[in-house]
């Protein structure tokens, strides 16, 4: 029909477009390019553009910063947000395996420092030089333990609000 951008209704073949076509059209939105200009580039109507741009939550508005930590962050996790449901289902799995082993190490490495606590206190009664050298060990252990995992948190992204603790049904040290 004439007048009728390229996959519209009104033509027999409506285009689709691939996964990577839609990530490309989502990263020329995020940098600004109009709707029209996105719908020219890949033969489909603006309506098409918007609808998958609202369907998404596409940002028109974002920074470049927070586009950039988006990808980066997909990236990292092996995770695209669009295409092959079984290989993003995968990747989010993998991911998680690799956050959950971090969790655990860090966890293990305050059960280390708990034991040297709990040395210092048990032979505090027979010789106080050593518990106290004990004590002293177990304090620069735990400061340096805090600041490792907080940096080690903060790369893989542990601190934004989700717990990763479980409560403890018994008191880690028994004073």
């Amino acid at each position: 029909m004439p007048g009728r951008a390229a996959g519209s209704r009104g033509d027999s073949v409506v285009k689709r477009l691939t996964a990577d076509q839609w990530e490309s059209a989502r990263a020329m939105r995020e940098i600004g390019t109009s709707y029209e200009d996105v719908a020219k580039k890949f033969g489909v109507t603006r309506q098409a553009i918007m609808k998958r741009a609202k369907a998404e939550g596409w940002k028109d508005d974002e920074d470049v910063a927070a586009i950039v930590r988006r990808k980066t962050a997909e990236k990292v996790a092996g995770v695209v947000t669009v295409g092959d449901p079984q290989k993003k289902a995968a990747a989010i799995d993998a991911a998680a395996d690799e956050t959950a082993a971090v969790v655990r190490r860090h966890r293990q490495e305050w059960m280390q420092v708990v034991k040297l606590r709990q040395e210092a206190l048990a032979i505090r009664e027979h010789d106080h030089r050593e518990s106290f050298e004990r004590s002293k060990l177990a304090k620069i252990t735990a400061e340096m333990t805090a600041i490792q995992q907080a940096g080690e948190r903060k790369a893989w992204g542990l601190d934004d609000g989700a717990p990763t603790t479980v409560p403890l049904s018994r008191p880690l040290v028994a004073i």
